[in-house]
């Protein structure tokens, strides 16, 4: 299991400086006008870097701006790498050679003392791990989040796992009731549509029959009306007679419709007029007529049980409203 530093002298020749935990150089990249992407993007190819560095106690910004981009803690010093200790580093000819700029041996500098600073994190971190894979992850945790021992980082990570975990299995589970749910919701949707199309042919099928009746009864109703006699007790309405084009010698006025009640009305016709129907129509168009207060309702026909044979005079008709007419004329005289 391995981890990497990556040092950082940033500025317009900018340089990086990969080490491993052990102090040795992995990789080294530098050049005028780096840009922050190239940089962030270098850095994610190499996959095991865990920390970056700086040699200053006052991180730059452009240090912090990649360090949150990438989500790798930052090594925090609390004063400057100063001269006099970069200059062992300096006369170190090896080490000079290894360079190209005095950048990029800036960056190595920063990494090292980086590394000299974290080394017991680095061994706390390696003997909890399971594998190099979990190594990166406390490392860069701890680092990320100062203050976090290792061995705490490796509990949240478990944790976060678990919840992951669980989250993917809710998501699962839920996915699996919608899923359900939408099931059975079509089929009730289904079943739904099968009912009600049941019933709209089921309505269907009692219109066709209640229609079917209708015309039986009225074909029954107008051969009834062919079987009456003069002196049967059974009259036709005359909404019956009229909506069939039919003739009675007896007709029982059930609608009020002067026009109607002429075109039946002939020199020998029996009106037969129920009392509420009487008090609404003109009276100047009946003789003779039986006034009906009580009867048994046929549909079509009727039974009269109650009524008395009343005889319309014109001529008392006129007396009467002279005398109304009078005693009107007296009152308003008077009063």
């Amino acid at each position: 299991m391995e981890a990497y530093i990556a040092g950082i002298d940033p500025g317009t020749n900018m340089a990086i400086v990969i080490i491993d935990e052990n102090g040795k150089i992995v990789d080294k990249i530098s050049g005028k006008n780096l840009t922050n992407s190239e940089i962030i993007e270098y850095i994610s190819k190499l996959h095991k870097v865990v920390l970056l560095a700086t040699d200053k106690k006052d991180i730059p910004e452009r240090i912090k701006e990649i360090s949150s981009k990438l989500g790798i803690g930052i090594n925090k010093l609390k004063r400057d790498i100063t001269l006099e200790e970069k200059s062992k580093f300096y006369k170190d000819n090896n080490l000079k050679n290894l360079f190209s700029s005095d950048h990029e041996l800036d960056a190595y500098i920063a990494a090292y003392f980086a590394l000299a600073h974290n080394k017991k994190i680095f061994d706390k971190a390696k003997n909890i791990s399971n594998n190099e894979e979990e190594y990166i992850k406390i490392l860069r945790l701890a680092f990320r989040s100062r203050g976090i021992e290792p061995i705490s980082a490796k509990r949240i990570l478990e944790n976060n796992i678990k919840e992951t975990n669980k989250s993917k299995r809710t998501k699962r589970i839920k996915k699996l009731n919608s899923s359900v749910d939408n099931y059975y919701l079509k089929i009730f949707v289904l079943k739904k549509e099968k009912n009600i199309l049941k019933l709209k042919n089921k309505l269907k099928e009692i219109n066709e029959k209640y229609v079917d009746l209708l015309l039986k009864f009225n074909e029954m109703s107008i051969y009834l009306l062919d079987r009456i006699k003069n002196n049967d007790n059974i009259i036709p309405k005359l909404s019956f007679l009229e909506i069939n084009n039919k003739k009675s010698r007896k007709i029982f006025v059930d609608i009020i419709n002067e026009n109607t009640i002429l075109k039946h009305l002939k020199e020998d016709t029996i009106l037969y007029i129920p009392k509420d129907i009487y008090e609404k129509i003109n009276k100047n168009i009946l003789k003779e007529f039986y006034l009906v207060y009580k009867y048994k309702d046929l549909k079509n026909f009727v039974i009269p049980e109650s009524f008395s044979f009343e005889k319309n005079n014109k001529e008392e008709q006129k007396e009467d409203y002279i005398i109304e007419k009078i005693k009107k004329m007296i009152k308003d005289s008077i009063g």
